[in-house]
């Protein structure tokens, strides 16, 4: 199918692709921070005087606001656009940062901390929602595309973070990241809500190439956030998020914190965590075409057991080199799970509300994503050796397999709904 401006049967570029480049540089922007903040880990404790569970529950706090903040960031984007939450977030993370480094007490260093999470959620479910509604054939690879720009922030910026620690300390750390939040609020104005906005038709609308249609879009019926959430498949794919991020966010909290504990350089840190990037970028592009192809729940249940024998691994990782093998793994299987996520619920409710129904969906990921920060940080603290926390972070995905397979599409829900729709435009015929 060629990049045409659909609406008006000319050959012209599609500014889908616009769209697609605007939402790769905001997931650069809050990979690249999410993975950088385990490398300031150390520099809080030391310069507090704090436990390693209440550093991390820093790291928590910014995905406890994302439950907070994700419904209702997904309300705005459906009812407002994209925009204006793009601008907002990274104002808001840029304040967080640069603030938080003038904090006088934890009370404050937490707030500031909240304002960081807000900021990072109203721009995380951004990229993944909007692009879903450009684009109905190639989603899953476009999805992987965009997502793909987390894999690349989480790439470069942490080796830029971690060269800041040793020259000048986690404070000019942070400023960085607060200055380059700042900065990218130019990619918001970028961004469009629909492609019938500019007169376009979504990418595939034809049907011609690709069949990887939603449900809803097969029948010309789109699910309200209300409908979708009375589903099991919802309901069941929330969960398996909360798993595997409460799974994921336990190793790589406390990353930094385990190679000072196995007396390893510190930089060892930034340098797995730029390798995990550039592998995650790999993962969710190929991971995307995979998932069009193969089927998601297929590609997410091997990622999973990938990422859960990675984890196991690194319990017993005691040079770079395992570290670094580690991060391959775990980063093409991180990268290959999380792409699936958003395409699935596209495929299973259509793409007219689906910003709202990511925003409960990424509230119920970000409540494990706070309690595997927090989590590991408190196993740590309890058992004195990160073990036990790492069994525990592998044990989440085999949770999460489980429940994936009971996955199936809300199909006969739909069909129900549909025919009362029907029915009710019948009605009004009379």
């Amino acid at each position: 199918m060629d990049d045409i401006s659909q609406g008006s049967g000319r050959r012209d570029f599609f500014y889908g692709w616009v769209v697609v480049a605007a939402c790769f540089a905001l997931g650069f922007l809050v990979g690249g921070i999410r993975f950088s903040l385990p490398l300031l880990l150390p520099g809080w404790v030391d310069e507090f005087s704090w436990t390693m569970a209440a550093g991390s529950m820093a790291i928590a706090i910014t995905s406890f606001a994302q439950c907070g903040m994700g419904m209702l960031a997904g309300k705005i984007i459906d009812a407002r656009g994209p925009k204006v939450m793009a601008v907002v977030g990274c104002l808001l993370i840029g304040t967080g940062l640069v603030l938080s480094r003038q904090a006088s007490s934890l009370v404050q260093f937490y707030g500031l901390f909240a304002v960081l999470g807000i900021g990072l959620s109203a721009v995380y479910l951004i990229p993944s929602a909007i692009v879903n509604k450009w684009f109905v054939q190639r989603r899953g690879l476009v999805t992987g595309v965009v997502m793909a720009g987390g894999g690349v922030g989480t790439l470069v910026l942490p080796l830029i973070v971690g060269r800041f620690i040793s020259v000048g300390g986690w404070q000019y750390a942070q400023l960085f990241l607060g200055i380059l939040a700042f900065c990218f609020t130019v990619f918001a104005f970028l961004l469009k809500h629909y492609p019938e906005d500019m007169n376009l038709k979504p990418y595939g609308q034809s049907g011609e190439g690709d069949k990887a249609k939603s449900v809803g879009e097969e029948s010309g019926f789109s699910w309200t956030l209300s409908q979708a959430v009375r589903t099991r498949a919802f309901w069941l794919v929330a969960l398996i998020g909360l798993a595997s991020g409460f799974g994921h966010y336990i190793p790589w909290t406390q990353l930094a914190s385990y190679i000072g504990e196995l007396k390893l350089p510190a930089m060892l840190a930034a340098y797995t965590l730029s390798v995990i990037g550039g592998c995650s970028a790999i993962g969710r592009v190929w991971g995307g075409r995979l998932g069009d192809k193969l089927g998601r729940k297929a590609v997410a249940g091997s990622c999973f057991a990938l990422q859960g024998a990675a984890i196991l691994y690194l319990s017993q990782a005691g040079t770079a080199e395992a570290f670094y093998l580690f991060a391959v793994v775990s980063g093409l299987s991180h990268g290959g799970m999380i792409v699936q996520f958003a395409p699935m619920l596209a495929d299973f409710y259509g793409r007219h509300n689906l910003a709202s129904i990511m925003g409960v969906f990424q509230a119920i990921t970000g409540l494990g994503w706070a309690l595997g920060s927090w989590a590991g940080g408190f196993i740590f603290d309890m058992a004195q050796s990160y073990h036990t926390a790492f069994f525990v972070g592998a044990l989440s995905y085999v949770v999460a397999i489980v429940l994936l397979v009971f996955i199936k599409k809300p199909e006969a829900v739909q069909e129900g709904t549909q025919k009362r729709n029907n029915r009710g435009a019948d009605i009004c015929k009379l």
